[in-house]
C-alpha cells in the first residue's frame, strides 16, 4: 500500500531531563503520522467508527540513529500493511 512520509521539527518541550527526545514521545510522532496517513487515504477516525473499527498500531519499529534534540528535523514514514474491519 501507499507509503506516507512527513517531516517534523522537535519542539523544546518534548526534550527530557537527559537532553533528548524521550522514547515515549517517538510513539506520539508515529501515531500522528499514521493518523494523517489514514486520513489521506479517506479513513478518518469518524469513518473508521462508521465502519465499526478503530485505528490500532499493531507494530512499531524505531531505528535510533542518534538522540534527537530540540530543533532537529525528523522524517517519519508509515504504511498500511493490512486493514481489517470486524463485524
Amino acid at each position: 500500500m501507499q507509503i506516507y512520509t512527513r517531516q517534523l521539527r522537535v519542539r523544546h518541550y518534548e526534550i527530557d531531563v537527559l537532553g533528548h527526545v524521550n522514547n515515549a514521545v517517538y510513539q506520539n510522532y508515529l501515531e500522528q503520522a499514521a493518523v494523517e496517513h489514514a486520513q489521506l487515504l479517506g479513513y478518518s477516525l469518524a469513518q473508521c467508527r462508521k465502519l465499526g473499527g478503530v485505528f490500532v498500531m499493531r507494530r512499531i519499529e524505531i531505528d535510533y540513529l542518534r538522540p534527537a534534540i530540540a530543533d532537529d528535523t525528523l522524517e517519519i514514514t508509515t504504511w498500511l500493511q493490512q486493514m481489517k474491519f470486524i463485524d
